[in-house]
Order: C-alpha cells, then sequence, then structure tokens
C-alpha cells in the first residue's frame, strides 16, 4: 500500500469523526489496494481518536487489521518521513499559503507530486524500522 488521499479536518480529530473517515475512506483504499482487508496492515499511532473503543469497534466491523504499536515511537512510524517531506515541499514553493484554503491546496498538489515509490519504500522500511525499534529497545533509532 502506500499514501492515501490527504484530507483536512476541521478542529480535532474525535472517535466519531474518525470511524467515520475509516468508513468513508480507508476500507474503500485498503479494498482498493489489496483486494480485502486481510491482505493488508493498517498502521497508526496511539493517538486518542485511534485507540478509543469506538475505533477499534469499526476497525473489527470492516475487517482491517491494526499493526501493533508501542506508544512515543515516531522512529517507528513511516508517515513521520512523509510528514517531513511533504513540509520540505511546501517550503520550496516560490510563495507561500496566505489562506487556509490555498494552504490546503499546496498541500494536495504537493502530497499527489510525491512519487508513489517514496510511499513503497517507506512501507518496505517497516521490517527494518520494527528490529532497529526492537534493538533499540524502543529508544531512538535511526529512523
Amino acid at each position: 500500500m502506500g499514501r492515501t488521499p490527504l484530507v483536512c479536518v476541521e478542529g480535532s480529530m474525535i472517535a466519531a469523526s474518525y470511524s467515520i473517515w475509516l468508513e468513508d475512506t480507508v476500507v474503500h483504499y485498503v479494498y482498493a489496494h489489496s483486494g480485502s482487508p486481510e491482505k493488508g496492515l493498517f498502521q497508526e499511532d496511539l493517538a486518542l481518536c485511534h485507540t478509543a473503543k469506538a475505533c477499534k469497534a469499526t476497525m473489527e466491523a470492516l475487517g482491517i487489521e491494526v499493526l501493533p504499536w508501542v506508544g512515543q515511537s515516531p522512529d517507528m512510524n513511516p508517515i513521520e518521513n512523509a510528514w517531513a517531506e511533504l513540509e520540505r515541499r511546501l517550503r520550496a514553493r516560490p510563495t507561500a499559503p496566505k489562506t487556509k484554503d490555498e494552504l490546503f491546496n499546496a498541500l494536495q498538489e504537493e502530497w499527489s507530486a510525491i512519487p508513489e515509490s517514496y510511499f513503497k519504500e517507506l512501507v518496505q522500511s517497516m521490517p527494518r524500522r520494527v528490529a532497529a525499534g526492537v534493538a533499540a529497545r524502543v529508544a531512538s533509532t535511526k529512523y
């Protein structure tokens, strides 16, 4: 798998809105790229909306398997690399966005411009990230 659509969230992401996003976006993305949820493994961190009982129930009902995660492990989370790449691209633009709408449009353009191979490499790095985290006892790693 790779990149999911970039979504603008107004306010804070809470369990109810995260569950809706899982149902409306993630499950379709998983089916489109894996054929079925059983063939994919979804990765998320331990944000409150991710760990809420309602969201866990939604994931179970949708048949989406979640990669077990440990708290405070940003080195193991490839999305941090993707966010950094997106920020580099945004900062390299000749003019900075001036409104929230301009910012989101610029983010969408830059997100779409990141080659799919970049995301595949991040996914393929997961076994190395997990091994490095285990070896470092989830202390900082090179990632």
